[in-house]
């Protein structure tokens, strides 16, 4: 009884030793892989990073020179308002207000026109970046694979 115990023992030790080690060397083959998986995803990220980064940088300074365009508008229209209503009420004749009241008229037209042009011209941040897929991690070796286990 002893014997077999023994040999059930050394049996034991044979198989899970063997495997043990074989999938260690494995795993040291698979360390390789598994580098380059993580730079490889590391590498799409940081792009990602970067393009977005560059993408909000293009929408901040697009949007304030959105807001810097309308804010000249408004205060070229407003000065050009009060210098037409002036200008209206220091005509003597109709014809000179009404004459006065139409150079307004298409001063503002043209402001509007010179605005749309500005906004037109402005850079496009284009569209926001996706997320990058990432490669799925590499598959672990089978200890029956490893190279140590074969012959």
């Amino acid at each position: 009884m002893r014997k077999n115990i023994l040999v059930l023992l050394i049996a034991l030790g044979a198989i899970f030793g063997t495997s043990t080690s074989a999938f260690a060397e494995g795993n040291g083959g698979n360390k390789a892989a598994i580098t380059a998986w993580k730079a490889e995803n590391q590498a799409k990220l940081d792009a990602y990073k970067t393009a977005l980064k560059n993408f909000i940088d293009a929408k901040k300074a697009n949007e304030a020179a959105r807001k810097a365009i309308a804010t000249k508008f408004k205060t070229d229209a407003d000065a050009l308002r009060a210098n037409t209503k002036a200008a209206v009420e220091a005509a003597a004749t109709t014809e000179a207000k009404k004459a006065a009241a139409k150079a307004g008229k298409e001063a503002l037209e043209k402001l509007v026109a010179d605005r749309k042009a500005a906004l037109e011209a402005l850079p496009k941040p284009g569209t926001k970046p996706v997320k990058p897929t990432l490669a799925p991690r590499p598959v672990k070796p089978s200890p029956k694979a490893s190279p140590s286990t074969q012959g």
